[in-house]
């Protein structure tokens, strides 16, 4: 009697065992789709505008693009790869860049060390760079540098002239989907032609900004790549 429920006991005990596994993998699941969940709501949410820029004044009316989907929700993938399209300029300014998490008063993203970079005045332009890696929706704005001291707003007594520009406003995310691929694939192109050319035509179709990039715009623009995003 005492060997028989000793062997009953093994056999359940490994029928428990051999059911651990199966558990895990389905709390593994089960947390995958729930964060997928997630993400798919704070895509369909974000408030975002891929385009800065184009209010008064030469300046602040000035064309500032982030070359993501038309969502202004992206997601690098392995590539790590984000870039803006700097309009053509007379007078072109710098252009300030930075990348925060998506909630700052979460507990759990205080400790990111938010990234800060201000890209050198230039004339049309694409700029790559490497987006910071995190497991968390991060914010990413850009804006051109309008408002320095040299800004001469005599000439608008009513102030009609923006001293801002307003910023291209997109949301980082850690998983991509169909979409983001396809864009992540079109920066890897751009990237094979970092410190040369692309045709604007290309740009446009590639990137859907054909309602920006018109017949005035240079038939080429210049490509910039930076091997990493600094403080």
């Amino acid at each position: 009697m005492y060997l028989f429920n000793s062997k009953l006991m093994l056999r359940r005990l490994l029928i428990l065992l051999g059911s651990i596994p199966i558990l895990f993998f389905n709390q593994v699941d089960s947390s995958y789709s729930q964060n997928k969940q997630n993400l798919d709501n704070i895509r369909a949410a974000f408030p975002g505008r891929r385009v800065g820029g184009g209010t008064r004044g030469e300046c602040s009316a000035r064309s500032l693009v982030h070359l993501v989907p038309v969502s202004s929700t992206y997601s690098p993938g392995e590539s790590g790869l984000i870039a803006l399209l700097q309009g053509p300029s007379n007078s072109p300014v710098p252009v300030d860049i930075s990348i925060k998490p998506y909630l700052e008063n979460d507990k759990e993203k205080k400790n990111f060390q938010h990234f800060h970079k201000q890209l050198i005045a230039s004339d049309l332009v694409i700029v790559l760079l490497n987006s910071p890696i995190s497991n968390e929706p991060l914010i990413w704005e850009s804006s051109f540098k309008c408002n320095d001291d040299s800004t001469d707003l005599s000439s608008d007594p009513f102030g009609f002239i923006q001293e801002s520009s307003p910023p291209a406003v997109s949301l980082i995310l850690p998983t991509p989907n169909s979409i983001d691929i396809n864009f992540s694939n079109n920066l890897k192109w751009l990237s094979e032609s970092c410190e040369t050319k692309v045709a604007a035509n290309e740009v446009s179709k590639r990137f859907k900004v054909n309602d920006l990039i018109t017949s005035e715009w240079p038939k080429d623009i210049p490509v910039v790549c930076y091997e990493e995003f600094k403080l």
